[in-house]
């Protein structure tokens, strides 16, 4: 028996820093967990003989910072010249991560995969496979109301078992994707509602199996997709005129205690002080971001 292993770990940035930006006094965004992984399995067996390889690149910070890491890697393993049989098996996997700031108070999250794999039965009773488990979650909690926008692409193989692309809160699907419904090009945006917990989570898990009546597999799996998220703007525009002022602030007061969506500020679903609160502090200021 042969067995043979790699893991390759990519260190955070040595610096760490909690990722929290305001739109307007006392309140902002804050990334609160994320959790990054690329791993490639291949594995051929005959018999007694088992020859497996694995490579993980792996990031699981609970806290927060800006981080980046990008890797590639590629390997081959061969069974053969027992009497049971032999087979094959190759895969290669890169990865991209990335996670930023700007000045003006825009949030970039990156993530990317390009991950191929093959395994051939070539005789008798060997068997042969390769995995490919791959997933980016990151979670975040907003006290104001939000922009987000996704583009990119997500082309998993449609035999992976599992394959999806999501950006919900509790109780609520903002986008998704499947391994039925892949894309070239994705391009969705939209409005995120202030005091909720948010995750957006990208998981691929394919396997492949190559026997006697299987005997040459393959699986690709693709994906690039950048998420942004900008504080709104005049979010207490409520009358959208281009200005906060009397009007708006009319339709706080005149609601008040409703569920909105007239005078609730900060898409929270309900009219209460935090909306007072949050026009007040945008009362008359300009407009930074086009909405």
């Amino acid at each position: 028996m042969s067995h043979r292993s790699q893991r390759a770990v990519i260190p955070a940035s040595s610096v760490l820093l909690a990722i929290t930006f305001c739109a307007i006094a006392g309140a902002g965004i804050t990334i609160t967990e994320r959790d990054t992984r690329a791993q490639n399995t291949l594995w051929v067996g005959s018999g007694g003989a088992v020859d497996q390889f694995e490579e993980e690149l792996r990031e699981n910070v609970e806290l927060t910072g800006p981080f980046a890491f990008a890797s590639s890697g590629d390997v081959s393993i061969v069974e053969g010249g027992i009497s049971n049989g032999a087979g094959s098996a190759n895969g290669s996997v890169s990865v991209l991560e990335s996670i930023s700031l700007s000045g003006d108070s825009v949030l970039t999250i990156e993530t990317g995969r390009n991950s191929s794999g093959t395994a051939q039965h070539e005789s008798g009773t060997a068997n042969a496979y390769f995995t490919h488990n791959s997933e980016t979650r990151l979670r975040f909690e907003t006290d104001v109301p939000l922009f987000y926008e996704i583009t990119g692409s997500f082309n998993p193989d449609p035999n992976a078992n599992i394959a999806f692309l999501q950006l919900n809160r509790p109780f609520s699907t903002l986008t998704f994707f499947n391994f039925q419904e892949a894309q070239d090009e994705i391009e969705q945006s939209g409005i995120m509602p202030a005091g909720n917990t948010y995750q957006f989570r990208v998981r691929i898990r394919d396997q492949q199996n190559a026997n006697a009546g299987n005997p040459s597999v393959v699986g690709v799996n693709q994906y690039g997709v950048v998420l942004t998220i900008a504080p709104i703007a005049c979010a207490a525009d409520l009358d959208e005129n281009g200005t906060v002022d009397l009007g708006d602030l009319n339709l706080v007061l005149g609601n008040f205690g409703q569920d909105g969506p007239a005078g609730d500020a900060n898409r929270d679903g309900t009219v209460n002080l935090e909306d007072l609160n949050l026009l007040l502090a945008q009362f008359t200021e300009p407009c930074p971001i086009e909405r």
